[in-house]
This record gives C-alpha cells, sequence and structure tokens, in this order.
C-alpha cells in the first residue's frame, strides 16, 4: 500500500503519477480511452473508501450505482478548485487504508473480510494494492500520450 501511495519503489507513487497535473489535463481523455484521469482517481477513491469503511466497521451506503459510474466525475471538466479537493479525498482515503493496515493486529488481518467468504483482509489489501498500481500505470500513459508526463519523474 505505501508503494502505491508514496514510497517509491518499482513503479512510480499515486502521488508521483499526478504530480503537477492539472484539471484540466485531468479532465482529458486519452485516444481511444473511455476514462480520463479525473475518473480514475474517483473510481480509485470510491472503492477504497467502501473498503475502508467496511474495515472499519462502518456500514456503507448501498451501491446504486454499477462499476463503470465510479469513473464518472460531477463535472465533464473539473475547475482546479474541484480536481484538488478529489486528488486531497484520494490521499486522505489512501493515508487512512495505510495507516490501518499499519496499525492492524495479526488476527484482524487473517479475518474474513466479508462475513461467508474465505478472504481475509489480507487478501483485500493485497487486491487492492493491484487495482491501484494497474490505474497509476493507466494514469502515466494517460500523461504520456497528452504530452504532460515528465520522464524524470520515472517510467521514461
Amino acid at each position: 500500500m505505501a508503494a502505491c501511495l508514496n514510497e517509491t519503489n518499482w513503479f512510480v507513487t499515486i502521488q508521483t503519477a499526478l504530480k503537477d497535473l492539472t484539471a484540466e489535463q485531468a479532465s482529458a481523455h486519452g485516444i481511444g480511452a473511455p476514462n480520463n484521469i479525473a475518473g480514475i482517481v474517483n473510481h480509485i477513491v470510491y472503492w477504497n473508501e467502501r473498503y475502508l469503511n467496511h474495515y472499519r466497521g462502518i456500514k456503507n451506503p448501498k451501491m446504486e450505482i454499477e462499476n463503470e459510474q465510479t469513473f464518472n466525475t460531477s463535472n465533464p471538466v473539473l475547475s482546479e478548485k474541484d480536481w484538488s479537493e478529489i486528488v486531497a479525498r484520494l490521499y486522505r482515503v489512501l493515508g487512512e487504508f495505510y495507516e490501518e493496515v499499519k496499525n492492524a493486529d495479526e488476527e484482524k488481518l487473517q479475518s474474513s473480510s466479508f462475513g461467508g467468504t474465505d478472504d481475509s483482509w489480507y487478501s483485500v489489501f493485497a487486491n487492492s494494492s493491484i487495482h491501484i498500481a494497474y490505474h497509476i500505470g493507466q494514469i502515466v500513459t494517460l500523461r504520456k500520450e497528452q504530452g504532460s508526463w515528465n520522464p524524470d519523474l520515472g517510467v521514461k
């Protein structure tokens, strides 16, 4: 989880992938890409917020949208303020999730994440990290396509 958030390792972090990205760039769609960077970030926030709530024992509202709709933002072209708020929410959710995992006891991590399944919280956290890493790759690819990626940040 730290590798996805802020500890550069085998791939760039989400913080690096979003560094110096403007609202206009985040709102732009790539060639043949169904989602823009803002939508990808919105999707990551949506799912990780739900998992974090569930981990903390907080009941999530009933999911009334399909997964594809989690990529949507409220505005097709975001203002800088809207974009800053989305990014701040992303960092808050991922940071809080990271702290929960770091401070978790072994029993909790090995327990069933969703009653009646064999998936432990270890499995959920591992899959969540893989999911975020996948989307980091999409973000970097979209930034390369639009010419907003600084290769000095990694991933030449």
